[in-house]
C-alpha cells in the first residue's frame, strides 16, 4: 500500500513538472519574427482559395495554425484585426478607381502602368496587384 501512495506521488509530482515545462515551451517568443497580419491573412485566402483538399476541415485548422505561428496571434485577434482593418481590396472598389482603371485598359495603355496604378491606390505588391489587373480584365471582357 505504501508503495502505491509512493507512486502515485511520483506521477503526479512528474505530472506537475512536465506541464510546467510545456507551459514555458509553448508561451509565445517575442524573438520570433513576426510577419505583417495582412500579408500573412492573404496568403491564407490564396491557401484557402486552392482547390486542393477543399472540402478537409483540417485544411483549415492547418492554415490557423499557419497564420498563428506565422503572426503570433490568436483567432480572436486576427478576427480583430480583420475587421478593424480596411482591406486594399475594399480601396479598389472606389468608383474614381474603377473608372480610370478602366479608361487605362480600355485605351491599351500598357499594363505595366495599371498595375502600377493599383500599387499606388492600394498598397498591394506586385504580384497581387497584376493578378488583380488580370481578373479585372477577364471581368470586364
Amino acid at each position: 500500500m505504501l508503495f502505491i501512495q509512493i507512486f502515485l506521488i511520483i506521477v503526479i509530482v512528474a505530472g506537475i513538472i512536465y506541464l510546467l515545462f510545456l507551459r514555458k515551451r509553448n508561451k509565445f517568443n517575442p524573438s520570433q519574427s513576426q510577419r505583417d497580419p495582412f500579408e500573412v491573412i492573404l496568403e491564407a485566402t490564396e491557401m484557402i482559395e486552392d482547390n486542393k483538399n477543399n472540402a478537409s476541415p483540417l485544411k483549415f485548422i492547418r492554415i490557423m495554425k499557419y497564420v498563428r505561428q506565422e503572426t503570433g496571434m490568436g483567432f480572436f485577434e486576427l478576427k480583430r484585426y480583420v475587421n478593424n482593418s480596411a482591406s486594399p481590396y475594399l480601396k479598389l472598389e472606389d468608383p474614381e478607381v474603377v473608372s480610370h482603371l478602366k479608361d487605362m485598359l480600355e485605351n491599351n495603355k500598357d499594363d505595366h502602368q495599371a498595375v502600377k496604378y493599383v500599387q499606388d491606390c492600394s498598397g498591394l505588391n506586385f504580384e497581387k496587384a497584376k493578378d488583380y489587373v488580370d481578373k479585372f480584365k477577364k471581368a470586364d471582357i
